[in-house]
């Protein structure tokens, strides 16, 4: 192919890491197609080493264009359309109506959610390759809210589970506490994977949970997230939807009742998650190709 398909994504505040991550699980996934790729980021220090040759910082000459950052403008859109075909990802903004392909892969609360592909995150991918065949679950509860959870919550949390459950809390990027040890280093995969239950806000945490057989209480920090939450609860058996602004210590006395009493599963199949993370990749591209896509 004399031109690539270029992936424009990013990171911050707004827009987390789960963007990039599932951007470039992608992009290692078109690579192992055979194609060739560009990633348009604003972090090219977090794009690993075997794909960081391919970033790029401009949108340059093109055979397509995936954008994945979240809310577009009709002007974003409309200058890439310029130098190829568009196609969006879970963009709810004014750009989505100009993309030539419009795919949403988490819930939403503006267009109807029926049954969709997930990408999973490149590292969390990554790590659960280096697993065993089959992992056991010995830690009854993990608990990740994001790089800045509210201190008094966290603090409610980590003392109610201190001496009733076996946890692990994960402080922002990769610092773990609890009363469980865990390796320096532990992927996050491993963790999932040995966790009965995982507290998390809603978004792609919960569906790495839900894959590694967890069963999952949301903790939001918002209304929206509260939201989603709520719109998707039958549909992926959630066991609690919470909000910040009325979390308090009967939410927590409802949590661990709920832990305490639940049963599920006691191991994870290291090759059945990985045969739904390659699912998930092959999907968006028949998505991609029902919108209109070609590789000719």
């Amino acid at each position: 192919m004399e031109r690539p398909v270029t992936i424009v994504t990013g990171t911050g505040e707004s827009l987390g890491t789960g963007h990039l991550q599932r951007m470039l699980s992608l992009a290692h996934f078109i690579r192992g197609m055979g194609h060739d790729i560009r990633i348009c980021s604003n972090a090219p220090h977090k794009i690993p080493m075997e794909l960081r040759e391919f970033h790029s910082e401009y949108v340059e000459k093109s055979f397509f264009i995936i954008r994945d950052m979240r809310d577009s403008s009709q002007e974003t859109v409309a200058e890439l359309k310029k130098i190829a075909p568009v196609a969006v990802i879970d963009d709810l903004g004014p750009g989505r109506g100009l993309a030539d392909i419009a795919i949403d892969l988490l819930p939403n609360l503006k267009y109807s959610y029926v049954s969709s592909p997930f990408i999973f995150g490149y590292n969390f991918s990554k790590s659960m390759e280096e697993l065993p065949e089959t992992i056991d679950k010995d830690i009854d509860v993990v608990c990740y809210l994001g790089a800045l959870p509210g201190e008094n919550i966290a603090e409610l949390i980590v003392g109610s589970f201190e001496n009733s459950l076996k946890y692990v809390f994960v402080h922002g990027h990769g610092e773990f506490s609890g009363n469980v040890p865990v390796a320096e280093g532990i992927g996050f995969a491993e963790l999932m994977c040995r966790s009965r239950f995982v507290l998390t806000y809603f978004g792609i945490t919960m569906f790495e949970a839900l894959l590694c057989g967890c069963k999952v209480i949301t903790v939001n920090p918002g209304k929206y997230h509260f939201d989603l939450a709520r719109s998707v609860e039958d549909r992926f058996s959630l066991c609690g939807n919470y909000i910040y602004d009325s979390f308090g210590r009967h939410s927590m006395d409802e949590i661990i009742s709920v832990i305490n009493s639940a049963k599920g599963v006691l191991s994870v199949d290291r090759d059945n998650a990985l045969g739904i993370i390659r699912d998930g990749l092959y999907k968006f591209i028949i998505n991609l190709e029902r919108g209109g896509f070609t590789w000719s």
